[in-house]
């Protein structure tokens, strides 16, 4: 039996009609890649689960706020969520990294979200 590696390259040849060695030189090969190992896998599972939720957020943002109708509405929910972003970052900045890590591990996470609420907000406030 080959191993992993092996056998995404053989996958992705027959995927896209290419020889293995042509498929071994395409850019794309490495992205679709995931290595077996316990720590890789987790980190991989992690990244997908963040990217799932970052999703998920960004449709119900979208849907709360495409109700907002005023540009004053839309110019308050802005500067609360920069609000949000700055006490995350003064946070960060005060305690120590394996620690901020640790205890605000969902703060970083909604720090993202935050982010993406603003160019959502800011895209509804072009429309009007």
């Amino acid at each position: 039996m080959p191993n992993a590696w092996v056998e995404h390259v053989r996958k992705f040849a027959r995927e896209k009609g290419l020889s293995y060695g042509c498929a071994l030189s395409d850019p794309n090969l490495k992205k679709g890649y995931v290595p077996i190992g316990k720590k890789t896998k987790k980190k991989y599972d992690e990244e997908k689960k963040q990217e799932e939720s970052a999703k998920e957020f960004k449709e119900k943002a979208q849907g709360l706020y495409s109700q907002m109708t005023t540009k004053e509405e839309i110019k308050d929910r802005i500067a609360k969520q920069k609000k949000y972003i700055e006490e995350i970052d003064h946070i960060k900045e005060n305690v120590s990294k394996s620690f901020f890590r640790v205890r605000y591990k969902e703060k970083i996470e909604n720090r993202k979200n935050y982010k993406n609420a603003i160019k959502i907000l800011e895209e509804r406030l072009k429309e009007l």
